[in-house]
């Protein structure tokens, strides 16, 4: 018995109402739940029906960006701190009987705004990375669904501003509390994976709200999503091996496409029960 779009309960093929094809089931499932080669496969075919060059354009720009923006920060705040402990010694130079003096001067005062640079790094993570990196998982989303995807996608998570940086916040504050706890810490994590994926999909919810919701739907899941995470061992072996190139080019959509898969996955668990 399947039930029609049209509201007709059917035993065959077609609606006795409207003459529609019974809908295939693309997942095999155990228990109702899809196991981890149906969703991979369905992955594929999501990532192989969009077109190749815009799933390529779209990772190379999200590596490239992340890349870009850590490195630029990193070398200019380098550079602006080498600038400034040179000067500050300089300007003390008369202080300094000789070079050791002034060599264990310049190293320290570059130790202190290296502590600065650390600081300043970490917030460009905060204020930017992370909310950047939520248009990823806005990317996989429009694949696994195959909604029509363009580059400009990447930048989803900067279109409600406030709410993404807050709930990927407290989304990281949660991950990094957790991984206090020996063992038990690094499963009960797992609960709070699907954060982000609500956060792009359902913003209406709070970040609260996320979070509530991210444990709600992982109840019962968080060793198959494990599992999941760990199927994927060899390939990531295996991108280290080409300098990332097999990421961006297969890795990466592949991976995410699956895990945008078990998102869905665990959301219609959830609203069934």
């Amino acid at each position: 018995m399947w039930n029609c779009s049209c509201g007709q309960y059917n035993e065959g093929k077609f609606c006795t109402n409207c003459g529609a094809p019974k809908p295939q089931t693309t997942l095999s499932t155990v228990s109702g739940f899809p196991r981890r080669r149906d969703l991979k496969a369905e992955a594929r075919e999501r990532v192989s029906k969009q077109r190749r060059l815009t799933v390529n354009a779209t990772y190379l720009s999200i590596v490239g960006v992340s890349t870009l923006i850590s490195a630029l920060s990193a070398s200019f705040m380098y550079i602006i701190i080498f600038v400034i402990s040179l000067i500050s010694v300089l300007s003390d130079r008369g202080l300094y009987y000789n070079y050791e003096e002034f060599e264990n001067a310049f190293l320290s005062r570059m130790w202190w705004l290296f502590l600065l640079m650390a600081v300043l790094i970490i917030l460009v993570e905060v204020f930017f990375t992370n909310v950047y990196k939520c248009g990823e998982y806005s990317v996989s989303l429009h694949i696994r669904r195959g909604q029509e995807l363009h580059t400009e996608h990447i930048f989803n998570g900067f279109t409600n501003y406030r709410h993404t940086l807050l709930g990927m916040l407290r989304y990281i504050v949660f991950l990094s509390l957790w991984l206090l706890v020996p063992v038990y810490g690094i499963m009960r994590k797992y609960s709070y994976k699907m954060v982000p994926y609500i956060l792009m999909d359902r913003p209406e919810l709070s970040p609260r709200e996320a979070m509530s919701y991210s444990r709600a739907i992982m109840h019962g899941h968080r060793w198959q999503l494990f599992m999941l995470y760990l199927s994927f061992a060899g390939w990531y072996i295996l991108n280290a091996l080409t300098f990332g190139i097999l990421g961006i080019f297969f890795l990466f959509p592949y991976f995410d496409t699956t895990v945008a898969g078990f998102y869905e996955a665990v959301v219609k668990d959830y609203e069934r029960s």
